[in-house]
């Protein structure tokens, strides 16, 4: 096991799937990290790793500096990717790449994020299968912080539009993998654009009955081959005080202009 001071730490909700594609792009990469769990409650922390954005993942690189956003911990992972792994932006490809990256999570993440929490506000006991803590087997203490993410994402606002949106979404990309044919939206292996729609469109499946259909069938397929079978994770804990000093630190480093 590398040594824990050469792993970069990623701060993280484990059920998160904008932290789902950090993840997958690290272990694209060939980079094992450490992670930091974050509890829904220690949320309003987050400030203090992540100033503008107040959300997570956040990833403590080894030079002790933050990124701040899924896009940019792949292009991280991508600068420091073992020589044996597959790029994340291929030569020639990453315009497109990241033109589908940033379509994903513009549309998909988003909405697909408020339909998961609707369900899971409804069956908190869903959240299990995908990492959450045990105490969601509280339904009570469950329902309640839900809740507060719903009201947090404003999530009634969009009731009537994250439907459809989420439909054509599916469309989109079942009629890409088709033209493709490679099981891929770009080329013969998976790409930083794989992963952020996979990752972003995986928390569906709590809502699967409401979107059934062929082209749904054949985008959870492509899900299953793009999610890896082993992430290169390395040491997960709690985040505790001390972490939030020393992200915080490592936040206002960051944000200093280059000499």
């Amino acid at each position: 096991m590398p040594d824990a001071s050469a792993r970069p730490t990623l701060l993280r909700i484990p059920f998160s799937h904008f932290c789902r594609k950090a993840e997958w792009g690290l272990t694209q990469a060939g980079i094992p990290y450490d992670t930091l769990d974050v509890a829904l409650w220690q949320m309003k922390h987050a400030r203090r790793a992540n100033p503008k954005q107040g959300t997570v993942p956040v990833l403590r690189t080894t030079d002790e500096h933050v990124l701040m956003d899924s896009h940019d911990i792949l292009v991280w992972a991508e600068a420091h990717r073992a020589a044996s792994a597959m790029p994340l932006y291929p030569e020639g490809l990453r315009a497109q790449v990241e033109e589908w990256e940033h379509w994903a999570g513009d549309t998909v993440g988003p909405a697909v994020r408020r339909e998961a929490y609707r369900v899971l506000h409804a069956h908190p006991g869903a959240a299990r299968r995908y990492g959450a803590p045990l105490y969601f087997r509280f339904p009570f203490v469950a329902k309640r912080l839900f809740l507060a993410v719903l009201r947090h994402y404003k999530a009634r606002r969009f009731e009537a539009t994250d439907p459809p949106a989420i439909r054509a979404a599916i469309d989109k990309v079942a009629r890409r993998l088709t033209t493709t044919g490679t099981g891929f939206l770009l080329g013969r292996d998976p790409t930083a654009a794989d992963l952020a729609v996979a990752a972003l469109f995986e928390p569906l499946a709590l809502a699967r009955g409401r979107y059934e259909g062929p082209a749904l069938r054949l985008v959870e397929a492509y899900v299953a081959r793009v999610r890896p079978v082993k992430t290169l994770r390395q040491v997960t804990r709690t985040v505790r005080e001390r972490d939030w000093r020393g992200l915080e630190l490592a936040a206002a480093r960051s944000a200093e202009p280059a000499v």
